[in-house]
């Protein structure tokens, strides 16, 4: 029998120990944590961004990190879905973040495999394992049998002084304690050392409650929302924890704007899209108005002006563009096959979301929608809308003068001018509006840029009183980076007299002005963290209306997709 190996009370307390070292600074230390939640809730997400500031030595959720390696095996995706993740959520790569999207199984080479990265990368700080059930290979979930696999992984991390954080789901059924929620036995909890569950207020609301516990972690329950254009999870003004003060600048972003930025200068249409809850959390400062832009020479060879595309409908558009097509040979538009710019364009004109104000999808029983793949269907079949199979054709549909015309965010104009030999030949116009709905524009948006504070700033105060003085409040800066195509959606700098120069390329017409008019008028959407899916979901359903199918279920098909996307 083996004698027990004891240290007394004296000597414990009298050893200096090398203290815990936190991976993020009061959240992860090292050792065996799991992070939890419902499928698609947005564990990966966050996951990413961990083993992302760590590797850059860059805060997450206010904290800050240890630097180093981070190892992140995604055995659920494939490098493809990883590379395109990663693009939403940096630009800018680090070599210090290593993926995997195969492994061996607990007990079975998995900790052999990870011990040997560590000696590799001897810099490794944490090991990031998508899923749990990847890498189980016991199917028993059974107390012992959990505890028993988990405790080879928290060996594996006390052993190699690393953190490791297990992703795993959460069971269906509610229960007041949100560990309890934790899919399997409580021998999962019970061994490793800590816990994160993250918790949707609301399906879909994107917002969150992440709910921590551990050995070396104060309990803490973190507010999150989840930011749908950087990705990532952002720690809220809700907290009844202590807050980080490098992460107070959604609270601070809110009280600045209200006190110095002016929001009825900015077109509604415009800043929708950065406000959350009523409140604004982004300062526009790029044009992305919609234009319709037209080659006047060939519309003069067809006996018509300008004007005749002016203040019209989608279907007098159309029957114009009949003419047009008979009397040149070239059609009116250009559009990416699949590509959904213009079918968004066209549902904004009229005001009419893909969501409701509650965050529930609108798509199979909205009948804008429906007017607007209708029209579009209308367009492709009387050959005035063309179809090309990439950006470069579709540019170059344009530049080659194939099309009289292109519809598209005012952004595109810097592509036209290119053609340098069709200097006065083109001039712009507003879109036209969908018949008969009720809200409709001629009016709408695609594309623009907003600036936002940060949440690693170093100077939030300083920042605000930038951006006030800036892009919310300075002609003299519009002015001068108008040279550089980027058009003002901050509406005084519409009146300076740089805005009311004549551009020669566009038929000597006051374009700037012109646009920045129109930026006024576009109607509000809502959007949410779904819209880009909601997008490419209705972009598929087009396609396949376009070439046969039925419309009602198409769009109930799209609308299941977006939901099912969105977890309900």
């Amino acid at each position: 029998m083996k004698k027990l190996i004891t240290r007394s009370c004296e000597e414990i307390m009298t050893t200096v120990y090398k203290p815990v070292e936190f991976v993020v600074d009061g959240l992860i230390a090292q050792g065996l944590y799991i992070l939890a939640g419902a499928p698609k809730v947005g564990k990966s997400w966050l996951a990413l961004d961990m083993c992302l500031s760590i590797a850059k030595g860059e805060s997450v959720l206010g904290q800050k990190t240890l630097q180093g390696t981070a190892l992140y095996l995604c055995l659920e995706d494939s490098y493809v879905r990883i590379q395109n993740r990663l693009y939403e959520i940096t630009d800018v790569p680090t070599e210090n973040l290593y993926f995997s999207v195969m492994s061996e199984s607990i007990g079975n080479g998995l900790e052999e495999q990870i011990e040997s990265f560590k000696i590799e990368h001897c810099g490794l700080k944490i090991v990031f394992i998508d899923t749990l059930q990847m890498v189980r290979s016991d199917t028993d979930s059974s107390y012992g049998s959990d505890y028993k696999e988990l405790s080879v992984l928290k060996a594996l991390a006390d052993k190699l002084e690393i953190a490791i954080i297990v992703v795993h789901h959460t069971r269906k059924c509610k229960d007041t304690d949100p560990f309890n929620m934790i899919s399997g036995s409580t021998g999962i909890s019970g061994c490793v050392d800590g816990s994160l569950v993250l918790i949707e207020n609301k399906r879909g609301s994107r917002n969150a409650k992440l709910f921590c516990v551990g050995r070396d972690i104060e309990n803490a329950e973190i507010n999150l929302h989840f930011d749908s254009d950087l990705k990532k999870w952002i720690v809220t003004d809700e907290l009844s924890t202590n807050k980080s003060k490098d992460n107070i600048f959604l609270a601070a972003l809110y009280v600045y704007i209200k006190k110095k930025i002016d929001f009825s200068e900015f077109a509604p249409g415009k800043t929708d899209f950065s406000v959350v809850d009523g409140k604004h959390y982004g300062v526009p400062f790029d044009n992305g108005v919609a234009i319709a832009c037209y080659r006047t020479d060939i519309l003069q060879e067809a006996g018509m002006t300008l004007e005749d595309f002016t203040d019209i409908t989608w279907d007098e558009w159309i029957e114009k563009g009949k003419v047009v097509l008979e009397k040149t040979g070239k059609p009116l538009l250009t559009t990416t096959a699949g590509e959904c710019d213009l079918l968004t364009m066209m549902l904004q004109s009229a005001g009419a979301s893909l969501f409701n104000e509650d965050g529930t999808t609108n798509i199979a029983k909205n009948d804008t929608l429906k007017k607007v793949i209708d029209t579009y269907c209308k367009m492709k079949d009387s050959g005035v809308l063309q179809e090309v199979n990439n950006w470069d054709e579709y540019t170059g549909s344009m530049l080659n003068s194939e099309v009289a015309g292109v519809i598209n965010g005012c952004w595109i104009m810097g592509t036209i001018q290119t053609a340098e030999d069709q200097s006065g030949k083109w001039a712009i116009t507003n879109i036209p509006k969908l018949t008969n709905v009720k809200g409709a524009t001629n009016y709408s948006n695609n594309g623009g840029s907003s600036w936002a504070i940060s949440g690693n700033c170093g100077n939030v105060e300083l920042a605000e009183d930038f951006l006030a003085s800036t892009f919310a409040g300075s002609t003299e800066l519009y002015d001068n980076i108008l040279s550089c195509g980027a058009i003002s959606t901050w509406t005084p700098a519409g009146d300076s007299d740089a805005y009311a120069v004549p551009n020669e390329f566009f038929s000597g017409d006051a374009v700037f002005e012109k646009i920045v008019d129109y930026s006024t008028k576009v109607p509000s959407i809502i959007t949410g963290p779904y819209f880009n899916e909601a997008r490419d979901a209705i972009s598929v359903a087009t396609t396949n209306i376009t070439n046969g199918a039925d419309l009602e279920k198409e769009l109930k098909k799209t609308e299941d997709t977006v939901n099912f996307n969105m977890g309900q």
